[in-house]
């Protein structure tokens, strides 16, 4: 069975855009007027890897949110695939996007290794790629191939996405949310992680915690605290508003740590659930295959473990992934059987608990 897994763009990955992007199927369809070098490649993508692209404003140059990935085909790098904002950007034809909804991404694809054309490599990667990424956080995609790539139309197609219009020599397409067990749930429960059906809330936004995040952070973590302090005074005590200092300041530090993935979700702008993953080596004793992901801060607002929990975890693994960790271990209260029963359907499972108790 053909497994199509996805990998955030990496440093590494630099030489593959470049072998791709000069590679005659895909530069019939991509940047034709550009001969792409090494340096070119890293100019244009290097802030791809940091998930972030540059915008130029007049005088000022801000930075928009660009989610990049590897489509991989049994372990095997094969492609490319990026999300964002549609309007976020102007489009390179001038042609306004006001017409598209307001929670709208656009998306763009190539299969860079010709061997991989024609085998509906590219269809499977978009529905897994929309439910598992784009429709987590967006309630629309916007897609715009060339009219005359019909190849590219057929494969939206399949993948959920509907003509919409013509507009010069592209076509403008579309793929809305949608919930229940449709085909694209079907196609995703192949893959090794599932996140669980969608629902009609705001869309969410999952990004690399910012310095800006930490009060709120900090928040949350208070708040669960207060609810673990209830059944577990002994381990779980509240020190009181110092101990939100400490916290803030150390919440600071890990975000400059190159140890530490931390991600924010948001949801209508405000933060709604947050995780931080700590990367290390297991212990000598023990030989997991790789580097361990610890996450022992993962907080998510009124339990919506399903709609903000598990999009956090899914982006977490792919960024753990790409940085070698064999194995992710998640710190839970063992009284929290929501959060446990959600981390179970995950497809983790306990290996220890902790028992505590004062000295007397």
């Amino acid at each position: 069975m053909t497994r199509v897994t996805f990998s955030p763009l990496a440093e590494a990955d630099l030489p593959l855009l470049l072998k791709w992007l000069e590679a005659s199927h895909v530069k019939a369809w991509w940047d034709q007027d550009v001969q792409w070098t090494e340096a070119l490649v890293r100019e244009k993508f290097g802030d791809y890897i940091e998930g972030v692209k540059p915008l130029h404003v007049g005088d000022t140059t801000i930075t928009k949110p660009m989610y990049a990935f590897v489509i991989e085909v049994d372990g095997a790098p094969v492609g490319y695939i990026q999300y964002y904002d549609v309007h976020d950007f102007p489009r390179e034809d001038n042609v306004s996007t006001a017409e598209l909804p307001k929670s709208c991404a656009g998306l763009d694809l190539y299969i860079g290794e010709a061997q991989y054309i024609g085998r509906g490599i590219g269809s499977q990667a978009l529905a897994l790629f929309t439910q598992r990424h784009v429709l987590q956080q967006f309630n629309h995609i916007f897609v715009d191939p060339d009219t005359a790539n019909t190849r590219a139309i057929r494969a939206y197609q399949k993948a959920g996405f509907e003509v919409a219009k013509q507009v010069g020599q592209v076509t403008w397409m579309t793929k809305r949310r949608v919930s229940g067990h449709d085909s694209v749930h079907k196609m995703q429960e192949k893959t090794v992680y599932a996140p669980p059906p969608l629902t009609a809330e705001m869309p969410l936004i999952i990004r690399p915690s910012v310095e800006a995040d930490i009060p709120l952070l900090v928040e949350l973590s208070r708040i669960k605290r207060l609810t673990y302090e209830q059944v577990q005074p002994q381990f779980w005590r509240y020190r009181g508003p110092e101990a939100e200092v400490s916290q803030a300041t150390w919440f600071k530090e890990l975000l400059s740590r190159e140890d530490h993935i931390c991600l924010s979700a948001l949801r209508d702008g405000k933060i709604v659930g947050f995780i931080i993953g700590k990367l290390m080596e297991a212990p000598e004793v023990y030989d997991p295959g790789g580097l361990t992901l610890m996450i022992d801060d993962f907080c998510i607002e009124d339990d919506n473990w399903q709609t903000v929990g598990s999009p956090l975890l899914a982006h977490i693994r792919e960024l753990a992934k790409a940085k070698g960790v064999a194995q992710i271990l998640v710190v839970s209260g063992t009284h929290d059987q929501v959060k446990c029963r959600f981390l179970q359907l995950a497809g983790l499972s306990a290996a220890s608990e902790w028992y505590v108790g004062g000295i007397e």
